[in-house]
């Protein structure tokens, strides 16, 4: 496989690559060896990952996450190369994660005979994933970073409740509503302590709004509205979280003008008032 990947962060049991793909055909790869256990955050492109029995086909907003000790092999969907986060970990921690989590997921961690699986996670991992990223580009300190990281494995790993088997795309959805989507979470991401209409997302992704929020909706699995208002909700438990701003700056921060919207939207959503989660 054809790739750029560059080590974004190393620390004692994790490190954050990546992983840029420069593979523009659709053939399959040779087979590689996964070494260590990790969560691939896929951010662009679409491909198939195959591990044994697994078939995956992976896209934006999934996590694929794959265990050691087996060989797999990538091919494309399209013409796109995908872009991803790998998050890699050491022996010592996919061991404490296995023994946590081996419950989870049909017992996934105790079936030797399925090596990977994919997950869409809630929001909070798509934040957090956006969080890591936005830090270490400005060279956040090493005990903040390694906190969002723990934070993100349990966002992914935490809630098998919200784990279900994912409905395949169509290749007509693949080839042309991908990056559309891809694109409005971009511009979601980069703007949402805006004032962002329907218009401004359908305007910055070339679509009608009509046909941008019912694409967003089966690929994404919500409303555009609703990916801006969990984004932004994360953003404000995060501030809060971090115990430096007021709940009203938290608020207006993070894209909401009614302090009192605010809070009841945050206490709908976390079963707690932002002023209880401050203390």
């Amino acid at each position: 496989m054809q790739a750029d990947i560059i080590t974004k962060y190393r620390n004692g049991f994790c490190e954050v690559r990546d992983f840029l793909c420069k593979c523009r055909d659709s053939g399959l790869s040779a087979r590689e060896y996964q070494r260590r256990f990790s969560l691939c955050y896929v951010r662009k492109g679409n491909f198939q990952f195959r591990a044994f029995r697994d078939d995956l086909d992976a896209y934006n907003g999934l996590v694929l996450v794959n265990k050691p000790g087996f060989e797999y092999r990538v091919s494309h969907e399209h013409h796109i190369p995908d872009e991803c986060t790998i998050f890699s970990f050491d022996a010592d921690f996919y061991e404490e994660l296995a023994a946590r989590y081996s419950a989870h997921f049909g017992g996934f961690f105790k079936d030797r005979d399925r090596p990977s699986m994919l997950i869409r996670p809630e929001m909070a991992a798509e934040y957090l994933h956006h969080r890591i990223l936005t830090r270490l580009r400005v060279g956040a300190p090493s005990l903040e970073v390694d906190s969002l990281i723990l934070e993100l494995v349990e966002s992914v790993l935490g809630c098998p409740q919200k784990w279900s088997d994912l409905q395949p795309l169509t290749s007509s959805q693949k080839k042309h509503h991908l990056v559309t989507v891809e694109e409005a979470k971009q511009f979601l991401q980069t703007h949402f302590s805006a004032d962002i209409s329907l218009d401004d997302v359908a305007t910055a992704c070339h679509t009608s709004k009509f046909h941008f929020s019912r694409v967003f909706r089966r690929i994404a699995g919500i409303t555009p509205h609703q990916y801006l208002m969990r984004f932004r909700l994360n953003h404000a438990k995060q501030l809060l979280k971090n115990g430096s701003t007021s709940v009203t700056q938290a608020a207006f921060d993070s894209g909401f003008s009614d302090s009192n919207y605010f809070s009841a939207a945050f206490k709908n959503h976390y079963n707690t008032s932002p002023s209880t989660y401050l203390k």
